[in-house]
């Protein structure tokens, strides 16, 4: 499924005690040939960042805890020369308990 509405506003709330991974998909951004050479995330709330990684289209954050809604930020560095890319998008998560 192609996100085209920035911030994402994801449909299934987060329960404070899960452990979950949320993607963003990079690949109708990319130019032919290019790659995400870095990525980043921030949070907004209480939410942890546990870890993060990335391939050269994807970027991926697992995330826990939260009490309440929260915003999931990933900013990029793309291969394109001269000059890299750089953009970001933001997810918008609800924390609820299950």
């Amino acid at each position: 499924m192609a996100i085209t509405e920035w911030p994402h506003k994801v449909p299934e709330p987060k329960d404070p005690n899960a452990v979950l991974d949320y993607v963003i998909d990079w690949s109708d951004y990319l130019a032919v040939g290019e790659t995400l050479v870095s990525s980043s995330w921030q949070l907004s709330g209480d939410a942890v960042l546990e870890t993060d990684t990335n391939t050269d289209t994807t970027a991926t954050a697992w995330v826990s805890g939260g009490t309440a809604t929260f915003r999931l930020t990933n900013s990029i560095t793309t291969s394109s020369l001269p000059v890299a890319r750089q953009d970001q998008r933001t997810l918008v998560i609800k924390v609820k308990d299950k």
